[in-house]
């Protein structure tokens, strides 16, 4: 939750410790090209999807905004992704809405 409620317009989420473990929440591994940007990804994750924002709305109720993007590169973690999806041996960590999440262990 802390990531997605955090703007990193105004902090460096590479650089912010969690309380709890005195370590940066994120380790940040080596930014790679794609065909029109350059953006930092994050070591604990298993995959990376590098978006173009074409278009934001901005919801007039709440203040947030919905994002519509394109993808223009992706990488894959080859350990968890080596002859097709080996999701058993990584519990993956899935948002369900709200502050609600939930981890699948088997595939």
């Amino acid at each position: 939750m802390w990531a997605g409620s955090n703007s990193g317009r105004t902090l460096n989420k590479f650089s912010e410790v969690n309380p709890a473990t005195g370590k940066p929440w994120f380790t940040a591994i080596p930014a790679v090209s794609s065909e029109l940007a350059l953006c930092p990804r994050i070591q604990e994750c298993i995959g990376h999807l590098e978006c173009i924002v074409d278009k934001e709305i901005e919801m007039e109720s709440d203040g947030t905004s919905i994002f519509i993007a394109r993808v223009v590169a992706g990488s894959a973690n080859r350990d968890v992704f080596n002859d097709g999806y080996q999701g058993a041996q990584v519990p993956t960590l899935h948002h369900a809405g709200g502050s609600n999440f939930f981890t699948l262990t088997r595939c």
